[in-house]
């Protein structure tokens, strides 16, 4: 199987249709949002984008002590633990 990886950061709960076409179809995107309000938001958005274009959006949880990944890896995870997080999804969404 053939993968391809692509990191992209959008700034600011609003700038969530920057994901729009930049994801090829049948593919997963894993997110990695604030642990906020905003972040919630921006989540349910891109996800709800994502959704139309047919690609499942999987949430790795950042732990609530941080706000964000940038803090968690900062403070402690390691790309061991990031790997687990990644492995084990807390939120799956199916875009079928």
């Amino acid at each position: 199987m053939n993968r391809t990886s692509r990191l992209s950061q959008t700034r600011g709960a609003q700038n969530y249709k920057q994901l729009e076409g930049l994801i090829p179809e049948d593919s997963t995107a894993y997110f990695c949002t604030q642990n906020d309000a905003a972040g919630r938001k921006w989540e349910e958005n891109a996800t709800g984008v994502l959704q139309e274009e047919g690609i499942i959006v999987k949430i790795v949880a950042t732990p609530k002590l941080y706000k964000d990944i940038d803090e968690w890896i900062h403070a402690e995870a390691d790309s061991r633990i990031i790997q687990q997080a990644i492995a084990r999804p807390k939120m799956f969404r199916c875009c079928l």
